[in-house]
């Protein structure tokens, strides 16, 4: 029964039904690895090798999409187990690999299972893929949103850079200063620009969110308090109209 298909409809952008055929398998280790039961995860693995059913047929992106949105590492541990390439599966639209999903969906535990069964930090997206830019899309950018330098932190230690990544761009605009103090303490450049953001510091994506406690760390640091936008802005105008624009 379990190797058996039946179908599923969903709909596209567009308004489009969408009609997929889909294995009872293939279903049931969906909704395993969506409650977070590695053990059936297992069985369910075991018993595609027993009848010669190829794991790709059933590993599919829903089930490691599910595994990432739930934070469940034990699962990732199970299907690693019966096939060591599923940290390379693409499960974004733009190639993004397990690894990528998990640091930009907040999921430290996720995080550190892909790192210890070999992600790779510095190739977060397969070949074809999209390239990242430095804000909001670079691995070292959305870690530095994560609550806490937990997941800074393990991609730090296994030689992430910080330099072209607005790492500190992004601590400083989500009030993140624990890892803002983790970044310097690895030499993140405190005037660093980011491009197509008009000339904008850390310094100024703190003051853009009104985070005036990331403001005075950069400052403690060394960062200018004068320095301008390519608009002429100072850090002050951009601060108040924050402050203005929330009233």
């Amino acid at each position: 029964m379990l190797d058996k298909p039946h179908t599923i409809y969903s709909k596209a952008p567009r308004g489009e039904v969408l009609a997929r055929p889909i294995s009872n398998l293939e279903r049931a280790l969906t909704v395993a690895a969506q409650n977070g039961h590695a053990s059936v995860v297992s069985a369910l693995l075991a018993f595609a090798t027993e009848y010669s059913i190829p794991l790709s047929d059933v590993i599919t992106r829903a089930v490691i999409n599910e595994t990432i949105d739930g934070g469940h590492a034990a699962v990732f541990e199970a299907l690693a187990a019966a096939d060591p390439n599923v940290i390379n599966i693409r499960v974004g639209h733009g190639h993004e690999r397990p690894l990528y999903e998990a640091v930009r969906r907040r999921q430290p535990d996720v995080v550190a299972t892909l790192l210890e069964l070999g992600a790779d930090p510095l190739h977060p997206v397969g070949p074809g893929g999209r390239t990242l830019a430095s804000h909001r899309s670079s691995l070292m950018s959305f870690a530095a949103m994560n609550e806490g330098p937990r997941t800074t932190a393990m991609l730090l230690e296994r030689g992430t850079p910080i330099a072209g990544t607005a790492a500190l761009h992004s601590a400083a605009s989500f009030g993140q200063l624990d890892t803002m103090r983790l970044l310097m303490q690895h030499g993140a450049d405190l005037e660093e620009v980011v491009p197509g953001w008009s000339g904008w510091t850390p310094m100024h994506f703190a003051a853009w969110r009104g985070k005036v406690d990331a403001m005075k760390l950069l400052e403690q640091h060394g960062a200018r308090k004068d320095s301008k936008d390519k608009d002429g802005k100072t850090l002050a105008q951009v601060l108040e109209e924050k402050i203005t624009a929330e009233g």
